[in-house]
């Protein structure tokens, strides 16, 4: 029986051919992993512009007032910055809802010191110039003169101490109201790459990274046509567009 075994030359050409199949396949699982990840990176570029075009369109639909007392004369719900800023201005709706717990009669010199049942989604600080709504058949509103701070399913008592103004009508016990907080700004704005949403003082929300355009054109009033476009990883384009004219209309 032949136990010589394998000469040295053999082993070396083995380790070598060894070598190779193993550069190869790390090669190719490298250029598999590369893939992937610009792969991934394009869809979460996307899903960033959706998201982004999704918020958008939201506001541009709430674009304009609800109220009439939410619209000075004159006030346009969509105007277009010095720097490409998109700005909207719209009636934005506060996460309190409740009814009348009393009737509430026309010329009440304090309209609800009656009380008022109020559900808020977490804790709540509406603020002077609020309008609380009776939505009795048609929206009727009155300001807030002073804050109020809610807390969820909190019963307000007196809350009549900080509202101005007259019901035009007679409103009866249970009647849906809830608050709106007049001429809420949005400002759309493009930071270096980021697209950020800044809501009135509040600190602004990146919406999508990447972005390389963000182009409005506002053409005939009340519509719009806004452009999100971004790069991918290897330079590629990825665009979105929107239009859309607000549900509500001009100030009167």
């Amino acid at each position: 029986m032949n136990e010589r075994g394998h000469s040295l030359l053999e082993l070396a050409v083995s380790l070598c051919l060894l070598l190779c199949l193993t550069a190869g396949l790390l090669r190719f699982l490298g250029a598999c992993y590369g893939t992937l990840g610009r792969t991934l990176e394009r869809v979460e570029l996307r899903r960033g512009l959706r998201r982004a075009a999704d918020q958008l369109s939201d506001d541009l639909q709430e674009a304009g007032f609800q109220v009439p007392c939410g619209a000075p004369p004159g006030e346009p719900a969509l105007a277009q910055g010095s720097s490409g800023d998109l700005i909207i201005i719209m009636d934005e709706v506060v996460p309190v809802r409740g009814h009348l717990c009393a009737p509430l009669p026309v010329g009440d010199p304090v309209p609800l010191s009656r009380r008022v049942r109020l559900s808020a989604e977490g804790r709540v600080r509406l603020v002077a110039g609020d309008v609380l709504l009776v939505e009795d058949g048609a929206w009727e509103g009155l300001r807030l003169a002073g804050p109020l701070e809610l807390q969820p399913r909190e019963v307000g008592e007196g809350i009549g101490t900080v509202l101005e103004g007259e019901v035009p009508r007679a409103h009866g016990d249970g009647a849906p109201v809830s608050f709106l907080r007049p001429l809420h700004r949005v400002v759309w704005r493009l930071e270096g790459s980021l697209l950020v949403r800044r809501c009135g003082e509040e600190r602004g929300r990146v919406l999508a990274d990447r972005v390389a355009a963000f182009r409005v054109d506002l053409g005939a009033p009340p519509a719009a046509l806004v452009t999100l476009e971004a790069r991918g990883p290897a330079g590629e384009r990825c665009a979105l567009t929107l239009t859309r004219v607000p549900r509500n209309g001009a100030p009167p």
